[in-house]
């Protein structure tokens, strides 16, 4: 279960980072989805709740203790061998969705 919730994790990422790529009417729901999502996590303490999800379901799979610890774009820098401080890595976060954004809305108008 916690490798459906991530590949839908890495999905939805990849939807955010690069939507502003697709046409149509995707265009208007990727201008929506980034404030959404930044709205939630604002909402949830800074967290997303698909890694608090997938965190779960990792603990339940493997039979550990649970610990909700964890970062899933941190554990994406990682694997590629970046590795950011907690304030690093928002910065990068919120500038990328923010440029995203941005180029969405350039699409449109």
């Amino acid at each position: 279960m916690a490798q459906s919730i991530a590949l839908f994790h890495l999905l939805c990422l990849l939807f955010l980072v690069f939507g502003f790529l697709l046409t149509g009417p995707v265009t208007y729901f990727h201008l929506i989805a980034i404030p959404a999502v930044i709205l939630h996590w604002w909402m949830n303490n800074n967290q997303c709740i698909l890694t608090q999800l997938q965190k779960k379901y990792e603990v339940k799979d493997k039979n550990q203790e649970e610990t909700l610890e964890g970062n899933f774009t941190r554990d994406l820098f990682l694997k590629l061998g970046i590795e950011l401080s907690d304030q690093q890595l928002m910065v990068v976060i919120y500038l990328v969705m923010a440029l995203s954004w941005t180029l969405s809305l350039f699409k449109i108008l």
